[in-house]
């Protein structure tokens, strides 16, 4: 990832702003963006995994499904990574980019996946999300 252009500022952590009061740039795509993954059959196939399976027991199936999901879970973070970089606003910047990060980082990790691996999935998850949910409550 490349540095950002400006640093979120830190606020005031006893009176806290909304991230946004109208829609930022990236409203209008982020959710096509995740939604391409989750609506990808590699992807609907592979979440009917059992993430409790360490790769060193999944079965040739899992194995195969995982291998067939890691292009399209490394597309959407591109996809976020240049999405991000539409925004003007360092606080969304900075919650898609560090959802990007999980992301990457569970992609690599999945060559020797451990179920507490999980926790990344759904750290990459959660910070694209919330960004989703600002976007939609400030489209009312």
């Amino acid at each position: 990832l490349k540095p950002p252009t400006a640093v979120a500022p830190v606020g005031d952590s006893a009176h806290p702003t909304r991230m946004f009061e109208t829609a930022d740039s990236v409203c209008s795509n982020l959710s096509q963006t995740l939604d391409q993954l989750a609506q990808n059959p590699a992807f609907k196939s592979w979440m009917t995994t059992d993430p409790q399976i360490p790769a060193s027991n999944w079965s040739p199936e899992q194995q195969s499904l995982t291998d067939a999901v890691i292009p399209a879970m490394s597309s959407m973070a591109d996809s976020l990574e240049k999405l991000a970089g539409t925004s003007s606003n360092p606080i969304v910047n900075d919650f898609i980019l560090l959802g990007v990060q999980y992301q990457r980082t569970y992609v690599e990790a999945l060559s020797t996946y451990q179920p507490n691996d999980h926790t990344l999935y759904s750290a990459g998850q959660g910070a694209a999300a919330v960004v989703r949910m600002a976007c939609n409550y400030a489209a009312g």
